[in-house]
């Protein structure tokens, strides 16, 4: 394998090893890092919490100008406002910063973080909604096929493909 194709291939966290038929990989060893999902969760949840209190004082388009002191500043709820999504997107790219400074630059964005994406998008779209959310039977259609197909069948999948229970130890954790 040439070595540029095989530093991509460890850098997404992965090492393909032992070449079958056509050079593709026999096999894929563990990633060498997991995700942490608690620091995930925690992060959205307080996006979450900070879009319902917001909503629940009754922000509108004629608050903008309001002001207050922090810090010894007047800062207006616009800056506020501004600073709620514009400070995760200042993380986004400081994260994107230190993984390439560790070497550790993604070669594609991973099918996990997509799904993380269009949902947070799908989400947004139900904000401000009317009394019952536009598409909420298909909403609720969606998670149950999380719950129910997707990933059962990719667990089932992978179990097989593996000849093992490492999968299925996986979804039980």
């Amino acid at each position: 394998m040439p070595p540029d194709r095989l530093r991509r291939q460890e850098l997404h966290g992965c090492r393909r090893v032992g070449l079958g038929q056509g050079g593709k990989a026999s096999r894929m060893e563990e990633p060498f890092v997991r995700t942490d999902w608690e620091l995930i969760r925690a992060m959205m949840r307080s996006a979450i919490d900070a879009c319902e209190r917001l909503e629940a004082l009754g922000v509108g388009e004629n608050d903008r100008d309001a002001w207050v002191e922090i810090a010894g500043r007047q800062i207006s709820v616009f800056e506020i406002l501004t600073s709620a999504w514009t400070y995760p997107e200042t993380l986004r790219y400081q994260i994107v910063r230190d993984r390439h400074e560790k070497g550790a630059d993604l070669p594609y964005v991973p099918e996990t973080a997509r799904v993380l994406v269009n949902m947070a998008q799908a989400c947004a779209e139900l904000i401000g909604a009317p009394d019952a959310a536009p598409a909420g039977a298909d909403c609720r259609r969606m998670m149950r096929w999380y719950d129910e197909h997707a990933l059962s069948g990719i667990e089932r999948a992978i179990k097989a493909r593996r000849g093992d229970d490492r999968a299925a130890a996986s979804s039980t954790e």
